[in-house]
Formats: C-alpha cells, sequence, structure tokens
C-alpha cells in the first residue's frame, strides 16, 4: 500500500481503520472497501489511492484479519454489526461498498439490511452458488495443509491462484502477509459461514445498483459463473477485467478503480433500467427460464442429502425422507446429532467437553469414536446409498453435511428474526407466528446440561416476546388476544 497517502483517521480509536484522504470531505460521497477471507485492509493495493481525489475512501479489517481480535460467535449478523461501529464515523455520508470475495458476499447482506444506507455495490469476484460438496473440499484441502504444519504452503498456492502477478512483485508480498496476519479459525469459520448460505437468494433480494467484476483469467471463479450470479441482481452490470485473476483490483487497479467510480457516479441510472424499443428475444424470460433450472437442480441435490430432524416434542428423524426409528436411546447418539445440528462443525475437544464433561480424556475419546460409529451407522439407509453422506470426520473436525430441516432450529432462527427486524408491523407477524406455533413443553426430555443452557435461553427470549406482544395488542385494544397470549405468561416453567 502507498504508506504516503494511507494514514490512520484521527478520529478513530482503532489502529484498523484508515481513511483516503486522511480526513474525511464532507462534500465527497464514501466508498467502504470490505476485503477478502484471509485478507487485510493492506491487500487493496493501490486502488484506494486512485479513488480518493474524488471519494471518501474508508477500510478496515473485518475481525480476525490484519491482526484484529477475532468475533466470537461468527457470523452475518455480528459482521453487520461490526460493519457499523467499524464505520460510524462516516455514518452519515452517502455510502457505496465495495467488496472482495467474501467481503463481496458481506456487502450484498448490509445492501439488503441497510437499503437507505448503501446506494451502490461494486463486487469484485463475488461467490455465487458453489455445490456444498465443492466447498467442503476446499475445506477439507485447507485443513490437511494446517494439520500437517504447513501454512505457508496453503498461502502460496492461494496466493497463486487468485492474483498473476510475479511472486517477487509487490503484490504477491502483500496477499502473503496479509494471509500470515488472518486467524486461521476465523478463515475456517467463514468458509463454514459461506457454505450455511443461499447466497444465490441473497442476490435476488438486491435493489441497489451493481456491478459485478470478473477477472478474465480467474482461476478460482471464471467469468462465465459469475455472469450467472449477475443474473440474479435486478440492477446488474457485467464486466470482465482483461489479464486478471480473481484479485483484479490487484492485477489492473488503474482499469477497476475507473469502472468502479463509473458505477458509482451512475448510480440508480443503471443499464439494466434502460428500456430498448425492441428485443427479438427477451432477456428476461431467457433469464427466469435458467434460473428455473438451475434452482431444479438445486432441489435435486438438497432431496439426495435431506436430513430432517424433529427435536419439540417426539423425537424423529428423516433420511431422504425415511424414518429412522430406532436406536436413538443409545450411545448418545441423539444428544451428539442435536449438538451438531446446533453446531455443524466442531472439534473433538468441544464435544468431549460438552458432552462428557466428567470423565477423563480417555474415556470421552472412546465415548466419541463408539458415538460416532453408531451415529454413521443410524443414518446410513439399508443398501449403504448414503453412506458417508452427513458426517465429514477428520483428526481433529467433525462436521455434518445435509440439507437441514429442524424445527429447533427454525424456532431459533425466528426468535432471532424477531430480534432483529427493525419494522415494529413485521415484528409483530413474526411474534404472533412464534406463539402460536411455540410449545414449552416440547424443550422437555432434554436434560443435558449445555440443552439446558439453550433451553433457558428460549424460555426467557419467548417470554419477552410474550411482553412485547401484549402491550401491543394493548395498544390497539385487541383484548381478546390480549387473553389467549396472556396464559403464556401464566404457564408453569419446564422443569430443568
Amino acid at each position: 500500500m502507498n504508506s504516503s497517502h494511507a494514514t490512520h483517521d484521527p478520529s478513530c480509536s482503532s489502529p484498523h481503520r484508515l481513511s483516503y484522504p486522511d480526513i474525511l470531505q464532507p462534500d465527497y460521497e464514501t466508498i467502504v472497501l470490505l476485503h477478502g477471507m484471509g485478507l487485510s485492509q493492506e491487500a487493496w493495493g493501490t486502488l484506494p489511492s486512485l479513488m480518493s481525489d474524488k471519494y471518501n475512501i474508508w477500510t478496515y479489517n473485518l475481525p480476525g484479519h490484519g491482526r484484529r481480535p477475532v468475533l466470537l460467535p461468527l457470523s452475518w449478523e455480528a459482521l453487520m454489526t461490526d460493519f457499523d461501529q467499524m464505520t460510524r464515523p462516516c455514518a452519515e455520508q452517502r455510502i457505496h461498498l465495495v467488496g472482495h470475495g467474501i467481503g463481496a458476499n458481506l456487502a450484498v447482506k448490509l445492501a439488503a439490511h441497510q437499503p437507505e444506507r448503501i446506494h451502490t455495490l461494486s463486487l469484485i469476484s463475488a461467490r455465487g452458488y458453489v455445490p456444498g460438496s465443492v466447498t467442503v473440499e476446499a475445506m477439507n484441502y485447507r485443513r490437511q495443509l494446517l494439520q500437517a504444519g504447513r501454512p505457508e504452503l496453503l498461502f502460496h498456492h492461494i496466493t497463486m491462484a487468485i492474483t498473476n502477478r510475479p511472486q517477487h512483485s509487490a503484490e504477491f508480498s502483500l496477499l502473503l502477509n496479509a494471509f500470515r496476519q488472518a486467524d486461521l479459525t476465523t478463515y475456517m469459520s467463514l468458509m463454514e459461514l459461506f457454505l450455511q448460505t443461499d447466497v444465490l437468494r441473497d442476490f435476488s433480494r438486491l435493489e441497489a445498483p451493481t456491478l459485478l467484476l470478473s477477472g478474465e483469467l480467474d482461476l478460482c471463479l471464471s467469468p462465465a459463473l459469475t455472469a450467472i450470479t449477475a443474473s440474479y441482481a435486478k440492477q446488474a452490470r457485467f464486466r470482465i477485467v482483461p489479464r486478471s485473476s480473481n484479485a483484479c483490483h490487484l492485477d489492473a487497479p488503474e482499469l477497476v478503480a475507473e469502472w468502479i467510480m463509473e458505477h458509482c457516479e451512475a448510480g440508480r441510472s443503471t443499464l439494466s433500467q434502460q428500456q430498448l424499443p425492441y428485443s427479438p428475444i427477451s432477456t428476461r424470460k431467457v433469464r427466469d427460464k435458467l434460473h428455473q433450472v438451475i434452482l431444479a437442480g438445486q432441489q435435486l441435490l438438497k432431496e439426495k442429502n435431506r436430513l430432517e430432524v424433529y427435536t419439540l416434542g417426539t423425537f424423529r428423524v428423516f433420511a431422504r425422507g425415511v424414518e429412522i426409528v430406532q436406536g436413538w436411546n443409545r450411545r448418545s447418539a441423539k444428544e451428539l446429532l442435536i449438538y451438531l445440528l446446533l453446531h455443524p462443525t466442531v472439534t473433538r475437544q468441544q464435544l468431549y467437553d460438552r458432552l462428557w464433561p466428567d470423565v477423563d480424556l480417555k474415556s470421552a475419546q472412546n465415548r466419541l469414536r463408539v458415538s460416532l460409529s453408531h451415529l454413521k451407522q443410524l443414518l446410513t439407509l439399508p443398501g449403504g446409498e448414503n453412506k458417508n453422506e452427513y458426517l465429514m470426520i477428520d483428526r481433529e473436525h467433525i462436521s455434518l453435511r445435509a440439507d437441514i430441516e429442524c424445527d429447533l432450529l427454525t424456532l431459533l432462527e425466528s426468535i432471532a428474526d424477531w430480534s432483529n427486524e427493525p419494522d415494529e408491523t413485521l415484528r409483530e407477524t413474526i411474534a404472533q407466528n412464534l406463539l402460536d406455533t411455540y410449545r414449552k413443553d416440547g424443550l422437555n426430555g432434554y436434560c443435558e446440561d449445555w440443552f439446558l443452557d439453550i433451553r433457558r435461553r428460549i424460555e426467557e427470549d419467548m417470554e419477552n416476546i410474550v411482553i412485547w406482544y401484549l402491550e401491543r395488542l394493548r395498544q390497539g385494544g385487541h383484548e381478546q388476544k390480549v387473553h389467549k397470549y396472556e396464559r403464556l405468561l401464566e404457564e408453569e416453567p419446564s422443569a430443568s
């Protein structure tokens, strides 16, 4: 990075925020840069300085990057809250987001969450639909190198894949140094987070004008795949950066800066809004048909890897639609499956500590080995065609890989939706749906300490929702409904 132009903003207490120029100009619009996974704000190279004559440029390190402290637990909501905190000094500015890799996916989330604040998106090498098996394979490759004590080899492999700059170049060194400063647990957690995200649905909800840039020589994500992703956004333009790889802002910074500024200046008058007087083939119809084909293929893959688990009330499990009836009360199979539903990727040590906290290490290791073997056997259908389909196991980690439908997860997601929803009317709808389906006794039957903590939090959250909803009903004069939902507060607490 050009250190003569990149200076710590004196208004910031954190050393992980930089602005270009040194002081934010009130008459300038602001571009915020969100770097890629494993990288840092330094990895933007000269791009910020190339745009700083016309825009305030704001960069910061994502949690766990650039030696910044990690953020636990890691979620999109937590990353969006972190964004608000890190960009507070420019909160009143008109914001254009530029994201690379996972930073592009975060930008899409932010645009949906704060549409009034985010005016345009420029996404570099944005990851769209990637089959779960491909992401898992990439995660396993990284884990193998890390467990073998060869992180430097991993960093070189990834750097060579995302830039076509020579290994002796300043740009190559920028990327390598960024990887060396990243927290590797955060790095793997971000891959896990991406794995759990319906990226195409996120893009289909975009309203902001969006520019997608793809490197002509990108080995990680070809322009053809990025073009398909671009077709999901309502106001999208797609451009290929010549002779560039994944980090095209390093391979062709002048051209990328020019295109980004051009897009920001165009604002809401994007090419996608222009109506042609005549088109022999309806682009929209062709696009919609393509999306139908993709959706059908996704559904087919989901059905093949589908796992339904019902925990509230009677415990039931269905693999590919076939119920697995027996064996759940043996060898901690039920407890292990529920823990993996709530924590899809865990270390063996986490399971020792949670499921068998009162036994010695050797005994816990043996119990986990027996329990995993039993669970794998339970989830394998007659004929063995789905053998090893749901569980990924290595020396350190255990992962649950499935298209999961679970009533407990749905309950937790709905509670989170209610907590995060800013619109009071929508919040009221979520609350009513929750209260109409919630059964306090549905959480009975699980006596492990770790689950009792979860149950206690759920009951506390639900009590808060009832109190809030009753107040809304009283304000609206709905006394009959008040009496109905007051009963939820009168119920005896479940045994702990």
